[in-house]
């Protein structure tokens, strides 16, 4: 077995970002650019709490008492939300599964880490209202970029892209006579989703309105340059404030609002899983409590519930 000490983690460090970008059969899919960047921050938070709080100098020193420590710092410390640390948790799983697999370390120190593991009870998703929807979408006429801004949130709101999807779409990518768009998601899989009515007609216009540019992207910036995801971000915001929705909306509400409003249509999950690009269902059926949840909240309001003793009681 090879050792692997303290010194040696910026080596390990950069094989294990290209082992992610690349991916490897049987043990790992290739992660987006964005995930590699998250896992990288992650796992060198970790090690500057391990730096500061112990004195080891073999990663194969570190085990699950140590992470499950580091856990509670995290969650009692720094109070960081159940979504952030169940990423992080993630993170070093890889890590160290990673450096399991290349023989750094005799064992994954994460394998005994039970329960903060387990798939996590989701939030549930926020979304928006048709009402709100429409809010949002009619925010656009306010601005300078009508075409391109509405063109943007129908895609969002009808295709169901996630951010790094829809500023990565190119010119060739939107196929205009056939109404459908060619996305790449995540792991390098590809998929077709259907561009329709509004949708096709205002991305036909705003490439129209858009010109020959220097660049292939879709989507620009008032510089004529690729949106990048804090910009598509800002960008969100700045409409969501102007439909007066407030600044908790951002570019993944959209997507959650295109499933739950086709979910609640009646549309099977399956076609929402194949529309959204989720490689298990499991993560598709979110969406089913969603709806359940509005439908508790429906039948709250049934007098009865609410006001046992109101006008609709039998008068004597």
């Amino acid at each position: 077995m090879l050792t692997a000490t303290i010194s040696d983690l910026d080596n390990l460090l950069e094989s294990f970002s290209v082992h992610l970008r690349l991916g490897q059969t049987g043990v790992s899919r290739k992660k987006s650019p964005a995930t590699v960047n998250a896992y990288m921050s992650d796992i060198q938070m970790f090690f500057r709490w391990v730096f500061e709080t112990k004195q080891i100098s073999k990663i194969e020193e570190i085990n699950s008492e140590l992470i499950l420590e580091y856990i509670l710092y995290l969650t009692d410390n720094l109070c960081v939300k159940e979504s952030t640390l169940a990423r992080k948790i993630a993170s070093l799983k890889a890590f160290f599964r990673y450096l399991e697999f290349k023989g750094f370390i005799p064992l994954d120190p994460t394998l005994r880490i039970k329960g903060y593991t387990e798939r996590r009870r989701r939030e549930l998703p926020k979304f928006l209202s048709t009402v709100k929807s429409q809010k949002i979408l009619a925010s656009a006429e306010e601005t300078k970029y009508i075409k391109r801004n509405k063109a943007i949130l129908y895609v969002f709101l009808t295709c169901g892209l996630r951010i790094s999807e829809l500023i990565n779409l190119k010119l060739e990518n939107v196929n205009l006579e056939a109404g459908e768009i060619t996305v790449y998601g995540k792991g390098g899989k590809y998929r077709i989703v259907p561009l329709i009515g509004p949708a096709l007609q205002l991305v036909q216009e705003y490439i129209s309105e858009r010109g020959p540019q220097s660049t292939n992207c879709l989507f620009l910036t008032k510089y004529n340059k690729p949106f990048t995801r804090i910009g598509m971000y800002n960008l969100i915001k700045t409409l969501a404030r102007k439909a007066g929705l407030g600044s908790e909306v951002t570019p993944h509400t959209l997507r959650h609002t295109c499933a739950t409003l086709l979910h609640s249509m009646g549309v099977p999950l399956r076609d929402i899983q194949e529309l959204l690009g989720h490689a298990d269902l499991s993560t598709t059926q979110i969406y089913t409590h969603v709806v359940k949840e509005k439908l508790k909240q429906s039948a709250a309001l049934n007098p009865l519930l609410t006001n046992p003793e109101s006008e609709f009681s039998e008068k004597q």
